[in-house]
């Protein structure tokens, strides 16, 4: 059975193979390598997540509630991720616009 608590111990040069592999093009490699080594997430599990279909589901709601709802709208910002608020260079224009 695979344990929801993470039992790996995090690798001292996780941060910069993780760094490497993305430097190389392999966002791939680098995502199975912080989540299997850095946050502990067991193998099998990352591949499961890579079969889960969740994320086009996502897109597809967000672009349906955008549509449905006269005021909204749906963005991707390019270069941003999951710490968007980390970078306000890359949501600035966009909030701007919004609150005009």
């Amino acid at each position: 059975m695979l344990s929801p608590v993470p039992t790996t111990v995090r690798s001292a040069d996780g941060f910069d193979r993780v760094v490497d592999l993305l430097a190389a093009g392999d966002p791939d490699a680098a995502a199975e390598l912080f989540l299997t080594e850095q946050v502990g997430v067991p193998a099998p599990m990352v591949t499961g997540m890579r079969g889960n279909k969740t994320w086009p589901w996502i897109r597809t709601a967000a672009q349906a509630l955008a549509t449905a709802i006269p005021t909204a709208r749906r963005l991707e910002i390019p270069g941003a991720d999951h710490e968007i608020l980390n970078h306000p260079e890359l949501l600035e224009e966009h909030l701007v616009n919004f609150f005009a």
